[in-house]
């Protein structure tokens, strides 16, 4: 109530001012424009101003109440729009669930260009057909996915390669695949699918590469990021080195650049390490081989790696055996380094020696390779008795190969 006076008090108070300055000087106006004029007084134009403003006030006002109307038709059929296609989304998702693939493509695609995430919607309808075989009807919706959705290319990409992937088509994906890495060096989803082609297509050297940025991202398991990384360098090494056309050195090379560009932590594991040395002795690289293995086995031993050194032939046979005797202080009960010093002693013609490593061989271990070893090194000697007799006393490492079948007793000498 206050305020309604106070107001009209102001009023008041400014109706009183005004007419009293009217009584002083009613003013003057003149509004000319080409022949026109218009004259009259300072208040009368105020006053004339003022009913022109309020006449174009409400004019405005109503225009919008008369479009109104129609703005309203076209949110509530907008609404009513999108509601439609958010039940024929959830149907459609639902269909593509339970496996009804016909349903759900229909439902998502018709849904799709009134859904609020069309993404969803035509990424769905485009598994849906593959399911269904229609390939093309695949590609077209992930095609109108990419065009509807901006900054989706990854998200798409990853779609249509989980497509490529099903058609066995490896090589159109693997090569998606590394566009998308470029694209986003970081996303785990990315880089395990892209490991998982390569290691189909068996692209040993892509895996390789793939796995440091695996390793980055932790996209994987350590434990399988370990067992993985040793075989796609086990794999890398039996490819290398294998071009026909190329020259021994050449393909000797290629080993050598890819054993120095392998971790090295995997060039201590002995399988990988047994698997180089074997490849080097392929190409003949046996003064090379050699080496590796000495230094292997000066740091750490390895029973694969003193076997191999028994069966390559270096230059300087007589500083293997003296190297692999020196490794018999450290070892003196190994039935393998054992048969490496038989060998390399017949290698070298030191018969007696040769007979002496392998009958202890032979005490420490029986194994067939070091009973024909031994067998034959008596047979060459001269002593048949003795070779047969040891045959004998082993027959069962000769049979060890033979499926158990029912044998007659053996009858007393």
């Amino acid at each position: 109530m206050k305020k309604f006076f106070l107001f009209v008090l102001i009023v008041l108070l400014l109706g009183t001012w005004i007419g009293y300055e009217m009584t002083q000087d009613s003013g003057y106006v003149l509004i000319a424009f080409k022949h026109w004029t218009v004259e009259t007084s300072l208040w009368v134009g105020a006053l004339l101003g003022l009913i022109l403003f309020m006449i174009g006030h409400g004019l405005l006002l109503l225009f919008y109440k008369l479009r109104l109307p129609g703005e309203r038709l076209r949110r509530w059929r907008s609404s009513r729009q999108q509601a439609s296609a958010s039940i024929k989304t959830t149907r459609g998702l639902l269909a593509l669930a339970d496996g009804r693939w016909k349903q759900a493509e229909r439902w998502l695609s018709q849904s799709a260009s009134n859904s609020e995430q069309p993404l969803i919607n035509y990424l769905s309808a485009a598994r849906a057909a593959q399911e269904l075989g229609q390939d093309d009807n695949a590609d077209k919706w992930l095609k109108k996915a990419a065009e509807t959705t901006k900054g989706a290319e990854v998200a798409v990409g990853l779609a249509q390669a989980e497509l490529l992937l099903q058609r066995g088509q490896l090589d159109k994906a693997r090569a998606l695949l590394l566009v998308l890495r470029k694209q986003a060096p970081r996303h785990t989803q990315v880089l395990r699918m892209l490991k998982d082609c390569c290691v189909q297509l068996q692209d040993w050297l892509v895996v390789c590469d793939v796995l440091v940025d695996i390793k980055r991202t932790a996209a994987m398991d350590d434990a399988a990021i370990r067992k993985l990384e040793a075989r796609a360098w086990q794999e890398r090494l039996k490819q290398t080195g294998l071009q026909a056309e190329a020259s021994d050195d050449a393909r000797v090379q290629q080993v050598l650049a890819t054993w120095q560009a392998m971790p090295t932590s995997l060039q201590e594991h002995g399988a990988i390490l047994t698997l180089y040395v074997n490849r080097l002795i392929q190409l003949s690289a046996i003064e090379k081989a050699e080496i590796v293995i000495r230094n292997a086995l000066n740091q750490q031993w390895n029973d694969d790696l003193a076997y191999q050194y028994g069966l390559i032939q270096s230059p300087s046979l007589d500083r293997q055996l003296a190297t692999a005797e020196k490794w018999l202080k450290n070892q003196p009960d190994n039935a393998v380094l054992l048969l490496t010093l038989g060998r390399l002693s017949i290698q070298l013609g030191q018969w007696h020696k040769a007979r002496q490593y392998l009958e202890s061989s032979m005490a420490k271990n029986p194994r067939y390779e070091t009973l024909q070893e031994l067998a034959r090194l008596l047979l060459h000697l001269g002593e048949q008795v003795s070779s047969t007799n040891l045959l004998l006393r082993h027959a069962d490492l000769l049979n060890q190969d033979l499926p158990r079948l029912p044998m007659p007793e053996r009858k007393a000498g």
